[in-house]
């Protein structure tokens, strides 16, 4: 009897939970002190599917784990001997009750739910407050967090402290590359979206690029050569101008990010631009000549 008291007094906060309501979420239930994070990864699919792992510290007392929503399949809790756990769910899925363990509890469920195809990008509006690891799927170069360019740089992975982000990538964007001769000078302009560049053109007088897009609201990331033209830069999507932030600046190129809310012309002006050579090749000739003239008079015999 003494051996069944601990047990009993481990289970009293589930049968608090029993006494909840079906429709309560876990944020509104708190039969336990919250459960301690050693780690939580979230691992992103191919197809829009999560792979979630939480990584929970012993604790002597049960702990409440709350749980990401969504339609929660293969919930499962383990030790990290990888012995299998009494799983005792609160809610809908929305939580977890730990029973007191010596060992870190290893947590997995995955959700095939969360994330949205929007606009061509797999999309996750995301919060949690814990430090959170993404795994990204295989083919992922760069991805999108609250609107921001991140290059992963042949990494798979982000991290995510007290999380709050929206969360975007594709696996369809296109790199392509603008070759561009001017005077003697060869430049190579970079370009990434979802859809391929129609049109493209450099005017120099203006300070101006102009490429012609042919996708709605889709991410555009241009790298321009500092050389052909500097930043600060203003960006108009045909006669209005649009909000455009520089990502990166390596003091060669600077990385322009843009989302056009239209497809059509995109024209980036620039506060400085490669000089006209050609233009000051007559201007010199005519000075030489202007110069030649009163010359070419003194040395004629008279």
């Amino acid at each position: 009897m003494r051996a069944a008291i601990p047990l009993l007094l481990a289970m009293l906060p589930l049968f608090a939970a029993c006494i909840a309501t079906d429709t309560a979420h876990a944020q509104g239930i708190s039969i336990s002190q919250k459960a301690a994070h050693d780690s939580m990864v979230v691992q992103l699919g191919e197809d829009g599917t999560m792979a979630v792992t939480h990584t929970i510290k012993p604790a002597g007392s049960p702990r409440q784990l709350d749980l990401l929503g969504g339609t929660l399949e293969n919930l499962a809790i383990k030790s990290e001997d990888g012995s299998d756990r009494q799983l005792t769910t609160i809610g809908a899925n929305d939580a977890v009750l730990i029973l007191p363990s010596d060992q870190r509890s290893i947590v997995t469920y995955e959700i095939g739910d969360r994330l949205e195809m929007v606009d061509g990008y797999w999309t996750l509006d995301f919060a949690y407050r814990e430090r959170v690891t993404f795994v990204m799927p295989e083919g992922i170069d760069s991805l999108y967090t609250n609107g921001d360019l991140t290059n992963l740089d042949g990494k798979s992975k982000i991290a995510c402290n007290g999380c709050q982000l929206k969360l975007e990538y594709s696996f369809d964007e296109l790199q392509s590359f603008i070759d561009l001769e001017w005077v003697d000078r060869e430049f190579t302009i970079g370009v990434q979206s979802l859809s391929e560049v129609e049109g493209f053109a450099f005017d120099q007088p203006t300070k101006s690029i102009v490429l012609d897009v042919g996708g709605d609201n889709e991410y555009l990331n241009v790298t321009i050569p500092l050389e052909l033209l500097w930043e600060p830069y203003m960006v108009y999507s045909d006669e209005e101008r649009i909000a455009a932030y520089v990502e990166t600046n390596n003091g060669t190129h600077a990385t322009l990010v843009m989302r056009p809310e239209t497809a059509g012309d995109i024209t980036i002006i620039g506060t400085t631009v490669i000089p006209e050579f050609t233009a000051m090749v007559p201007l010199a000739a005519g000075l030489l000549a202007a110069m030649a003239v009163p010359l070419f008079a003194r040395l004629t015999p008279r």
